[in-house]
């Protein structure tokens, strides 16, 4: 993956571009709010969510993936 100015991408893990839904929780917290996967490594994920919070917030997350007509998790 290379930057469009042309310097070459410095990750250790290749960022891999998704667009799959997931549904998240603060650990320790009553309930799970929804948000979309916008991209993921081995590193990490890049979540956009319903509710602002620090980077470092522990989450228990469930991604959704479409197999057929139904949604399969991966958690």
């Amino acid at each position: 993956m290379e930057r469009l100015d042309g310097n070459e991408e410095r990750r250790k893990s290749p960022r891999s571009l998704m667009d799959l839904p997931l549904e998240y929780r603060v650990l320790n917290a009553p309930f799970a709010h929804g948000g979309i996967v916008a991209n993921g490594s081995e590193e990490g994920l890049l979540i956009y969510s319903v509710k602002d919070m620090p980077v470092g917030t522990k989450l228990d997350i469930v991604v959704l993936f479409p197999k057929g007509y139904e949604l399969r998790t991966l958690s």
